[in-house]
């Protein structure tokens, strides 16, 4: 639950509420009040955390979040700053990769910019060590990454970085997050026409997963289950296949 944390006591566990988000709409301002109060905010955090006795650099994907801060910490410490980028081998010249963007970037706010490259060998030379560094059992592979891009800004004498990891939940900026406020126009489409229609043209098309997990996704009616969905990479009957049931699973002990 969010905004929540669980006690547990001998006597036996509480949910408890910590914090609840306060939503005050107050006076009706213009677009461009809002603007300055985010720059306001950003700018703000930026300075709180380049207070520090140690170099401070930043990772830079080239997008709108660490752009932005790679920007303000220029402005604020009115000099160049050191920025880092990861990318694969394979993708060093596809149109996918950050590369290009992340120069551009640099470039613009005259910026040291260092870029690393990890390829297959890298990759899997790390896993041994990135399971014993994890406490728990994860799935985000960009663990791997971040630990050569992290110990790249070491190597060039940065032991604080800044990212724009979290922003995109403020912002709503993943495609979940457009799709979540697509599902609600989605399900005022008749049901036949949902189904046996929109839902078979959508996945005849080629090589488009995210279009055809998001409407996977917007299938589900009730909301918790539907944005649980978006952050779900194996579907019901992807599970069933790959997991044993348990009456199957003790039929064949009984046998």
């Amino acid at each position: 639950m969010p905004g929540h944390f669980l006690l547990y006591e001998q006597n036996g566990s509480r949910l408890i509420k910590y914090w609840e988000l306060n939503i005050d709409h107050g006076d009706n301002y213009d677009e461009a009040y809002y603007k300055e109060r985010i720059y306001e905010a950003l700018k703000e955090s930026v300075i709180k955390r380049l207070q520090s006795d140690v170099p401070v650099g930043v990772l830079l994907s080239g997008g709108l979040d660490s752009s932005a801060i790679l920007g303000l910490m220029t402005q604020v410490e009115g000099k160049p700053v050191k920025s880092f980028s990861v990318g694969y081998s394979y993708d060093t010249k596809d149109k996918f990769s950050e590369f290009k963007y992340a120069r551009k970037v640099s470039n613009y706010f005259k910026g040291e910019h260092h870029e690393v490259v990890v390829d297959w060998r890298k990759f899997i030379d790390y896993l041994p060590k990135a399971a014993w560094q994890e406490d728990e059992p994860i799935s985000e592979d960009s663990a791997v990454p971040m630990h050569y891009v992290c110990k790249l800004a070491k190597d060039n004498g940065v032991t604080v970085l800044l990212s724009g990891e979290g922003s995109d939940e403020i912002f709503a900026g993943y495609n979940r997050h457009w799709g979540e406020n697509l599902s609600k126009y989605y399900s005022m489409i008749p049901e036949p026409v949902r189904n046996y229609i929109l839902g078979k043209l959508i996945h005849r098309l080629p090589r488009v997963p995210l279009m055809k997990k998001g409407h996977r996704s917007m299938t589900i009616s009730n909301f918790n289950e539907r944005f649980l969905s978006w952050h779900t990479v194996f579907t019901e009957d992807l599970k069933k296949e790959l997991m044993i049931n348990n009456n199957d699973l003790l039929t064949g002990v009984m046998e």
